[in-house]
């Protein structure tokens, strides 16, 4: 349970810095500041955008993490 609780703390440390531009979502132009890959940051959304917006949103973030972890 504490090991959860650490990866869960780190996740919403990490949320803030991936949404560059504090929309509340991560965006390919968000990826693509992080990354200098329009092509990476896409495939990126790709795997975490569940509901197709093109971003991924807090919630779609959370599962992710959960998924890797």
């Amino acid at each position: 349970v504490l090991a959860r609780a650490s990866v869960w703390k780190s996740t919403f440390k990490i949320l803030p810095a991936l949404d560059v531009d504090d929309s509340g979502d991560i965006s390919v132009e968000n990826l693509v500041a992080l990354t200098g890959s329009k092509k990476k940051a896409e495939e990126l959304i790709g795997e975490g955008d569940l509901d197709h917006s093109k971003t991924i949103s807090y919630e779609e973030f959370k599962k992710l993490m959960h998924t890797a972890s």
